[in-house]
């Protein structure tokens, strides 16, 4: 990426520093409610590759979907666990507000 001037250079800065505090923070969190630690804790490297790889096509009619189809196979399995993990821990959230 080609940045040009200070500002562009300090809005980058800020940006990355930003994503990598929520990733932390992210990572924190799913950890913390759902109790995983030593070789079983959740790591910024799992959760890149869930958002990489965990896909869902949704078939629509008249703006309303009618059917989920989340692509899977053998090598996306650790993948889809994670996400569901992740969906819980969203769901424990937003249950204790």
């Amino acid at each position: 990426m080609y940045l040009s001037t200070w500002k562009h250079i300090e809005g980058y800065i800020c940006l990355c520093f930003l994503s990598l505090v929520l990733l932390k923070f992210l990572v924190f969190k799913i950890n913390d409610l759902a109790g995983l630690s030593g070789k079983d804790k959740f790591t910024e490297g799992r959760l890149i590759d869930m958002m990489n790889n965990v896909k869902e096509i949704q078939e629509k009619f008249n703006n309303q979907i009618t059917k989920t189809f989340e692509l899977n196979d053998d090598n996306l399995s650790q993948n889809w666990d994670d996400y569901h993990l992740v969906e819980k821990v969203f769901e424990l959230t937003k249950i204790k507000k």
